[in-house]
C-alpha cells in the first residue's frame, strides 16, 4: 500500500486502467453550477424548539439532496469550523494573522452599511478591539469576536458576490 491519499491512489489506479475518475466536488462544472445557486439554497434560517431561535444550516441543498441516503444524525450535524493559524510566539511581534488581515481588509463602513443588516459602530469596535488584543484560547478555540466577524465577513461576501440589494430592516 502507497503512502499517498485515497483520492491520489484512486487517480492512479484509474490511470492504469485507462479511466478517468474525478472527485466529485472538484468537478468544475459542479462548482460553477453551485456558484451560480442563490443563496437561499446553499444557508436556510430553520426554526430551533424555541420559537424565538433561528438556526441557520449551511449547506442546505447539498444535506437536502443527500437524507435519502445518509443517517439522520449525519443529516442533522453542525459544520465544523476550521480554526485560523494559533497566536505568534512572539507576543511582542504587531503582526495579523491572516484571519486578522483579512478581516481588517474586507469589513469596511462601506461594506457593512451597504449590507443595511448591521451597525458599523458595534462592528467597528469588535474589529479594532479583535486587531489589537485577540484572544487565543489555549483550547483552540477561536475569539468570539472574530466569530461574529466571520458572520458579517460573510454576509459582506454574500451581498458583493450576489449583488444582492442593501436589506431595509423594519
Amino acid at each position: 500500500m502507497s503512502p499517498q491519499p485515497a483520492s491520489l491512489e484512486s487517480g492512479i489506479d484509474a490511470k492504469n486502467n485507462s479511466i478517468e475518475s474525478r472527485v466529485a466536488f472538484l468537478d468544475h462544472h459542479l462548482v460553477e453550477y453551485v456558484n451560480s445557486l442563490p443563496p437561499s439554497l446553499k444557508l436556510r434560517p430553520i426554526a430551533g424548539e424555541d420559537p424565538n431561535k433561528w438556526t441557520l444550516v449551511e449547506k442546505w441543498i447539498l444535506r437536502e439532496a443527500m437524507k435519502p441516503f445518509i443517517t439522520d444524525e449525519i443529516y442533522k450535524r453542525q459544520k465544523i469550523h476550521f480554526n485560523p493559524p494559533p497566536k505568534p510566539s512572539n507576543s511582542d511581534i504587531k503582526n495579523l494573522t491572516p484571519l486578522q488581515v483579512r478581516l481588517r481588509d474586507r469589513i469596511t463602513k462601506t461594506t457593512v452599511e451597504r449590507t443595511g443588516l448591521f451597525e458599523w459602530g458595534y462592528v467597528e469596535e469588535l474589529l479594532r478591539g479583535y486587531l489589537e488584543d485577540p484572544v487565543y484560547p489555549s483550547h483552540g478555540a477561536i475569539d468570539v469576536r472574530a466569530k461574529k466577524l466571520m458572520v458579517v465577513l460573510s454576509f459582506v461576501v454574500l451581498q458583493e458576490r450576489f449583488s444582492v440589494s442593501t436589506a431595509k430592516l423594519v
